[in-house]
């Protein structure tokens, strides 16, 4: 899925209403040097879009297993997530923390008090995406590191939490 000639950003979709589906249309029709691959549910996807003219550089992938999401995930140039609502945790973010590499996330104070650093934050609209994508790919060494820092931070606090329910419940 992934193509040599081109910027893969790899988007992992449900196609809910929260997601910004046509946005990504117009940042794919706007930028012809990425590819954009869509994961997830690939006729919920296409009746969503209806008539609307997919981009070439716009892959709607259907499911794929979790050997090849992964490799996606990690070979991909870009990660993204993206939702409109505020109260949303989206599964990337934890994937991303778990594979250990970094992702753009919607701009919510919720995904920013849950992941302080090591991600990129935008907005929804296709010039914001562009405009971290940017961000992301130049400071991306940076986000990996502080992405590392966030996971050990996480894994000691997740191994704190885990020791005293052990001990409160004699396991």
């Amino acid at each position: 899925l992934l193509k040599e000639d081109k910027i893969n950003v790899l988007i992992p979709c449900s196609y809910n209403p929260d997601e910004p589906i046509f946005e990504l249309i117009e940042l794919a029709k706007m930028n012809q040097e990425y590819h954009l691959i869509l994961t997830g549910n690939k006729n919920k996807a296409l009746k969503i879009l209806g008539d609307t003219v997919i981009p070439e550089n716009i892959t709607l992938s259907g499911f794929i297993s979790a050997d090849e999401y992964k490799y996606l995930f990690l070979n991909a140039d870009v990660v993204m997530g993206l939702t409109k609502n505020e109260n949303i945790q989206l599964s990337v973010s934890t994937e991303s923390l778990s594979f250990g590499k970094p992702a753009i996330l919607s701009d919510t104070k919720t995904l920013r008090k849950l992941y302080p650093s090591g991600y990129i934050f935008t907005n929804n609209d296709p010039q914001s995406m562009k405009n971290s994508i940017i961000k992301y790919l130049n400071e991306f060494p940076k986000l990996k590191e502080e992405l590392s820092k966030v996971r050990q931070e996480k894994i000691k606090s997740w191994s704190t939490k885990l020791k005293k329910l052990r001990e409160e419940y004699n396991l």
